[in-house]
């Protein structure tokens, strides 16, 4: 394969070219080039028109009270109950209990999935969190036996079932509730 760039490769084409007939261009071409052209150069104008007068323009100046009310923003922030900042910036020993606690719901949570469609015995949880947790173990024995008759109380009857469900379902709006309220809350101090 022939490189494109080969002196005698652009001669030959070159010489080919010359050798086709000229075609007229068509009638509207020239008139848009020129255009185009003009349209170019008014665009350039334009461009260097208003970087001119932007440069022109005096230094923006922010408002006397603009400092003031930011510092005012950061000492009130600053001067915020620990409880209605970030999680992050709690201290340390308030933010494990926090964990630890939303750690066991969810443990709950899973747990009362699982005993739902059978697959999971009580039993077997008790028996592995009395090993894993020694200390703790006659308080988790005394959960699963509540836990137990409740599902017990459950499958007695429909109006067990429908009155869990609505529980759960009140449970739900009641956390959609809290969230809601919370974001607000948080918004709202959010304002400067």
């Amino acid at each position: 394969m022939a490189n494109p760039q080969d002196p005698k490769l652009e001669k030959l084409v070159r010489q080919e070219l010359r050798k086709l007939p000229d075609l007229p261009a068509p009638a509207t071409l020239i008139p848009r080039v020129q255009s185009a052209i003009s349209e170019t150069l008014a665009q350039q104008k334009l461009e260097q028109r208003i970087h001119q007068e932007l440069r022109a323009l005096p230094e923006l100046q922010a408002p006397a009270t603009f400092v003031p009310r930011v510092l005012l923003a950061i000492e009130a922030r600053a001067r915020q109950a620990w409880w209605r900042q970030p999680l992050l910036a709690w201290p340390v020993s308030l933010r494990i209990p926090v964990l630890l606690l939303a750690v066991g719901i969810a443990g709950l949570l899973l747990y009362g999935a699982f005993a739902v469609q059978g697959s999971l015995t009580v039993g077997s949880i008790a028996q592995n969190a009395g090993q894993w947790f020694a200390a703790l173990s006659s308080l988790v024995e005394t959960l699963f036996t509540l836990v137990n008759a409740l599902l017990v109380v459950a499958k007695a009857g429909q109006q067990y079932v429908v009155g869990g469900l609505l529980l759960v379902f009140t449970m739900y709006l009641t956390c959609i509730g809290f969230g809601t309220a919370c974001v607000r809350l948080a918004l709202t101090n959010k304002r400067i």
